[in-house]
């Protein structure tokens, strides 16, 4: 992990650690939301869709999409190094 996915890594934790249960729960339900979405659109082509896409589809930001890919156990970026929004959505055991 390069030193820069590490800081990424740690600001993420942190900031989930910071919210409080509700925002937590919150975060969770979309995080699931977002999962539903990225497998349905699997279904249509062989990706699982961008940050980035997932962000406009859902009309927020690509950061609120990063922190919900991370907090979910499922979800995770192919390639942590690439910029955010070029990110594609992978899940664990699909």
């Amino acid at each position: 992990m390069s030193d820069e996915n590490c800081h990424e890594q740690t600001e993420f934790t942190a900031r989930l650690k910071a919210m409080s249960a509700d925002e937590q729960a919150e975060l969770l339900r979309f995080a699931n939301m977002v999962q539903a979405w990225s497998l349905r659109g699997h279904r249509r082509t062989p990706r699982y869709g961008t940050f980035a896409q997932a962000a406009q589809h859902f009309g927020t930001s690509v950061e609120r999409i990063a922190l919900a890919v991370e907090a979910h156990y499922w979800m995770f970026a192919d390639d942590p190094t690439a910029p955010p929004g070029e990110r594609q959505i992978e899940h664990e055991g699909e």
